[in-house]
């Protein structure tokens, strides 16, 4: 269900959203229920405008896992659950801007978010019984008479619980002038921006045992092993300026400064404990060129940067690695990733029906963030940076109206690959070494990023009471997370296109049906890989202890069918 209402009165307005849908899945263990709100309230005049919004949310998933390929027979059973997921969001704005004169214009924003993300994961971890006895299971004694296994090591699953909650605080100034410079047009933009957060991240974690079908119950009290509290504040101040010389080029240029800190207080020891500082200067520039009313082609470069989350911080040291998500350590310092984009296109109304765009660009992000292997332990790692990554490609897209019909199509091509050699812990692979590592090397594609990407869509519209719709989605095929070094025949996952068809008829101007029709074809795909050890590999996907080297994919929705009605007060 979605409602809408809005509406203004002399110099108020305002609008109002809500959003509610529950689904079982086409799936086992895999309902979902949403629940979104939106409110919007607003005053202006010939010189002040001013804005509050209010959005809240509170959603929960369930069943959210991959299956390994030896499962897909089979589409609507769970390699394990219970898999939850919740999150809960407030989120209040203000905004206002006013004119001190005809061309100087101050604005301001103030924000407060507060979330609470909370989920339960069910996991496998390869001990050789399966029982409700297992944590209390020591194994034959050894020749001391002490048990050879300790607490929950015989136990074959594990539950997971982490919860983060976050209150983020904002505010943003800046002043506008529009005042000509040196007798051409042009737009000066000064301003500053301060975030400040605080979270608190904890985890914790108890033994369990699998059922005939693979849920997972926990047998006995789940232990903290993370709660760990911290603070963000991300500072800026920035200047652009936009000039336009003559009629047909425009000049635009900005530079950010950006001021970072991320402190971390362990609340169960001081291992997790740090504090890191990070400072940055970006600049941009771009040149626009309109040679005639029909094209407005475009040149530009700018800088960005990522400071490292409070996670990678927290797990970085070679020295002492450590088993994510279960599991933090010591936090020498990150380096942050800085981007470098170059990007060249152009806007082209070909004619009065249609219009085009084109873009190619290259992105080179310096001192990228991945988990890395550490040389000793097979089972563990550390966050690192591995030197450069790169992204370039093109994109294409049209719009087109022809009499009662409609046309839009999107291509893209992305080259996504690493530009620095690395070592990477990925024991499922089969090209790894003795040790579980695999070797990275310059010219290797990222993970799970498409090379190409197409989308289309056609609309017939006979009249004003009826419009019809088809869509087309292909997506490229993808090498799987576990597969960086791309050796692994296994993990790759193919390609895939999928058709949609819609429709929907005014019945008059206040009501509007609707039906969609999700992968026409039903076509079974899949649009995302990981490699990991498959411990249900037995006869009938029964339990096997020593886990078999497979690929794991997220499965796309089979084909679904949704009617529904609008109605427009």
């Amino acid at each position: 269900m979605d409602v809408e209402y809005g509406g203004f009165k002399d110099n108020w307005d305002y609008f109002l959203t809500y959003n509610a849908a529950n689904s079982q899945g086409y799936a086992a263990q895999n309902a979902s229920q949403v629940r979104q709100f939106f409110g919007k309230l607003g005053w202006q005049d010939s010189m002040t405008d001013f804005d509050v919004s209010l959005t809240l949310a509170d959603n929960h998933f369930t069943g959210n896992q991959t299956l390994p390929l030896s499962m897909l027979d089979d589409l609507r059973q769970s390699y394990t659950y219970p898999d939850t997921n919740r999150n809960q969001l407030s989120f209040l704005t203000v905004k206002g801007s006013h004119f001190l004169s005809d061309d100087w214009l101050i604005g301001g924003t103030a924000y407060f978010r507060s979330s609470d993300n909370s989920g339960a994961n069910s996991n496998t971890q390869g001990g050789p019984y399966n029982t409700p006895t297992c944590a209390t299971d020591r194994g034959p004694a050894d020749a001391n008479g002490n048990p050879t296994a300790p607490d929950g090591s015989n136990c074959s699953g594990s539950n997971v619980f982490q919860r983060l909650n976050q209150d983020t605080y904002g505010l943003g100034l800046q002043l506008t002038s529009t005042q000509k410079l040196m007798g051409f047009d042009n737009q000066m933009i000064l301003g500053f921006t301060a975030d400040l957060g605080r979270g608190t991240f904890s985890q914790s974690a108890q033994d369990g045992y699998f059922t005939s079908n693979r849920n997972t119950v926990g047998v006995d009290d789940a232990s903290q092993n993370v709660l760990l509290k911290t603070a963000n504040r991300y500072y800026g101040v920035f200047i652009s300026d936009s000039l336009q010389l003559g009629p047909k080029w425009t000049l635009t240029g900005s530079a950010r400064y950006n001021m970072d800190r991320v402190t971390m207080a362990d609340q169960l020891g001081t291992a997790l404990n740090g504090d890191h500082s990070f400072a940055h200067l970006s600049p941009a520039l771009g040149l626009n060129f309109k040679p005639n009313p029909t094209v407005v082609s475009y040149i530009g470069y700018t800088e960005g940067m990522r400071v490292p989350s409070p996670i990678e911080l927290s797990c970085a040291d070679p020295q002492a690695p450590c088993s994510l998500p279960n599991a933090f350590s010591s936090d020498p310092a990150l380096q942050m990733v800085v981007t470098h984009t170059w990007e060249i296109g152009a806007r082209i109304r070909v004619s009065a029906q249609t219009r085009l765009q084109v873009a190619a660009y290259q992105t080179l992000s310096d001192n990228d963030i991945n988990f890395a292997a550490d040389a000793n332990s097979p089972t563990q790692g550390y966050f690192a940076n591995v030197g450069t990554t790169r992204r370039r490609g093109i994109e294409i897209s049209s719009q087109s109206t022809f009499d009662h019909w409609g046309l839009q199509t999107a291509y893209s091509y992305t080259q996504a690959t690493y530009q620095s050699a690395f070592a990477l812990n990925s024991p499922d692979n089969s090209s790894a070494d003795a040790n579980g590592v695999i070797q990275v090397s310059p010219g290797n594609r990222l993970a799970n990023v498409p090379s190409q990407l197409l989308k289309i869509r056609l609309e017939y519209s006979p009249d004003a009471t009826w419009k019809f719709g088809a869509n087309m989605n292909y997506s490229g095929r993808i090498y799987s997370r576990g597969n960086e070094n791309n050796l692994d025949p296994n993990g790759r996952v193919g390609g895939y296109t999928v058709f949609n068809l819609d429709a929907s008829m005014h019945v008059n101007k206040q009501l509007e049906v609707f039906a969609r029709i999700n992968n026409l074809l039903n076509r079974q795909y899949a649009n995302f890989g990981v490699l990991g050890a498959n411990y249900f590999s037995g006869p009938g996907n029964s339990y096997n202890a020593a886990g078999m080297p497979s690929q794991f994919v997220g499965v796309g929705q089979p084909i679904g069918a949704w009617v529904g009605a609008r109605y427009n007060f």
